[in-house]
């Protein structure tokens, strides 16, 4: 009898710890790159970072609280967590990160290892690490690209193709189509008339030279009074 009771309380704390176990987050993947951005509200010329991590965790996708991209070489870090990153749906994949990491002075982004660091509601963790490796460039011997404005119509200066996205005031992008040359009005060129979009979206374009991602901005959609 006190054999079976002993064994009994072994089988029930087993089943108790099992119960209660928890896994830690995996890092599936991650990219990384760089976009060169002339700010057309501060007058400045930048590097900006997007790194975006495929997290999963066996305890459920909310499981995950807290990602930290660390340069240790500097000591500087990014902390991201539910309410400010940014979710992208990629197939089956699901990636978390940001599209807007800039250093506070707006220096260029250090070329160096950065250590990817996830935490999950329990306090499990995993780590993994990107190479941050294109040269940095001299912006001012760059050519961004620029919106030539007429009327509310719009077309791409400077380059033949790119594209041009309207973003949300948290960042969220709301839609984003290609542009050329060719002068088309906000409805042809998005398919729905400003009064779809928040009054505080913005505007911005990109164009990919070979080696980074060129970006100038923002617009505000006042560009376009005649829609």
């Amino acid at each position: 009898m006190t054999v079976l009771l002993k064994n009994s309380l072994k089988l029930i704390l087993v089943l108790i710890i099992t119960s209660c176990s928890v896994s830690a987050p995996e890092i599936k993947g991650s990219k990384w790159s760089i976009s060169l951005v002339k700010d057309l509200r501060s007058d400045q010329l930048y590097e900006k970072l997007s790194i975006f991590v495929n997290c999963y965790d066996e305890d459920g996708e909310d499981d995950i609280d807290v990602i930290y991209f660390i340069d240790d070489e500097s000591g500087l870090f990014w902390e991201l967590d539910q309410d400010s990153w940014l979710v992208r749906q990629e197939e089956s994949s699901r990636w978390l990160g940001s599209n807007s990491i800039v250093m506070a002075n707006r220096t260029a982004i250090p070329r160096n290892s950065f250590r990817i660091f996830v935490r999950d509601l329990s306090g499990e963790s995993t780590t993994d690490k990107i190479y941050i490796t294109k040269r940095p460039v001299i912006l001012d011997d760059i050519t961004f690209p620029d919106l030539q404005i007429d009327d509310g119509n719009v077309a791409l200066k400077e380059y033949e193709n790119g594209t041009i996205t309207i973003y949300s005031s948290t960042g969220e992008v709301l839609k984003s189509v290609s542009i050329d040359g060719n002068v088309t009005s906000f409805r042809t060129l998005f398919g729905q008339g400003k009064g779809s979009f928040d009054h505080d979206s913005e505007i911005f374009l990109s164009v990919d030279n070979g080696a980074f991602t060129l970006e100038s901005g923002p617009w505000e959609l006042s560009i376009f009074d005649s829609e």
